[in-house]
């Protein structure tokens, strides 16, 4: 076993260590936070990614908070495997789903090499088609608004369409 796979192995043990104490202590993972873990992994890694696009993260930095992050997301959907029930992996699908794609969109050796110097995405949190909104045309705004009858749920966000849902 090369030392690099014997320290991620020590790591994910350790944590899932820390994991079954804090389970003990507060009792077993409910469905409820086993759907946030990827809901709280995305909105995590998003802060880091903005904090990282607007320079106040240092690359070694944006990095290991990358790691943490994915570390933490790993570990506890590890635990949560053996706890949820199945009832609640259409939330956490959806939510997993946000959550990939988002850390898709990092590799962190090209960030700790200096080939990624920002990291490109649309933050759910803001108005995403806000032009529907701003067009002065009265009757074109209507006809858009009937024929993207979505348009409220684009302009939500898709984090905020699966805690509609989901939370």
């Amino acid at each position: 076993m090369t030392p690099k796979k014997l320290s991620i192995l020590l790591i994910t043990l350790v944590s899932l260590s820390s994991l079954q104490t804090q389970a003990q202590d507060k009792g077993p993972l409910s469905n409820q936070k086993c759907v946030e873990v990827y809901r709280d992994g995305y909105l995590d890694l998003r802060d880091a990614i903005v904090l990282y696009n607007k320079k106040q993260l240092e690359r070694g930095e944006f990095a290991a908070e990358v790691g943490t992050i994915s570390t933490a997301v790993s570990s506890l959907r590890a635990a949560c495997y053996f706890t949820e029930s199945p009832d609640v992996s259409e939330c956490v699908d959806n939510y997993k789903t946000l959550y990939k794609g988002l850390r898709e969109r990092v590799r962190v050796r090209a960030v700790l090499s200096g080939n990624q110097e920002s990291v490109t995405f649309v933050d759910d949190s803001e108005n995403l088609n806000s032009d529907i909104d701003q067009d002065g045309n009265t009757l074109r705004r209507f006809v858009r608004n009937i024929r993207n009858q979505g348009a409220d749920a684009i302009k939500k966000g898709k984090l905020s369409i699966i805690d509609a849902k989901c939370l």
